[in-house]
């Protein structure tokens, strides 16, 4: 029994963090988001290509953190199924 308990606490730890850098990362992409479209209003067409080059990488950033998470969600519910 502890050792589920151990096993339940550490998935908690780890969801709070997956939850904790999505809302980050959600949290940047929409500061972006609204600073390209304050940019985009002004007609500063210099600092609407670096901010679009930001928002990209700030996306892949996301994308890759979604997918590598995704992967360790099903591995570790995988593990779980088989014992």
């Amino acid at each position: 029994m502890k050792e589920l308990d151990d096993k339940l606490t550490s998935l908690k730890a780890t969801v709070k963090t997956d939850v904790d850098n999505c809302s980050r990362l959600k949290h940047e992409l929409t500061r972006l988001n609204d600073s390209v479209n304050d940019i985009v209003d002004n007609r500063k067409e210099e600092l609407t290509f670096i901010a679009s080059k930001k928002c990209l990488e700030k996306l892949r950033q996301s994308e890759t953190y979604v997918k590598k998470n995704s992967v360790q969600v099903e591995s570790s519910l995988n593990v779980q199924d088989c014992q």
